[in-house]
């Protein structure tokens, strides 16, 4: 009847301002990063350096063992019930990287 009619559009225009609250809503503003310059001094005036340079990476053993050591020593928080990657990075998926990257990766 008439009843179900109102109740149908009054939800529709629940709904209608719900969208347009959604969509109108102010966007949240991101902070300017200046130049954007991330390295040491002052911007180079020519522009930045692209090419690729070889480097070494070097480190000693005893390094590599404190790393394992402080790595087997971590106490991991469990995540928030299915909180993925919402509330920052998901601590169960970085269980499996760190477990990866300390028994497998080579």
């Amino acid at each position: 009847g008439s009843g179900t009619m109102i109740v149908e559009v009054l939800a529709a225009v629940a709904l209608g301002l719900l969208v347009c609250v959604l969509f109108f809503r102010k966007k949240e503003e991101s902070l300017e990063t200046e130049d954007g310059w991330w390295g040491e001094g002052q911007a180079p005036a020519s522009g930045e350096d692209e090419s690729i340079h070889p480097f070494k990476v070097q480190t000693s053993s005893e390094e590599i063992e404190d790393l394992y050591r402080r790595i087997d020593q971590t106490r991991p928080i469990p995540s928030l019930e299915q909180s993925e990657f919402n509330y920052g990075f998901n601590s169960a998926y970085l269980g499996k990287v760190v477990s990866y990257w300390r028994n497998q990766f080579d």
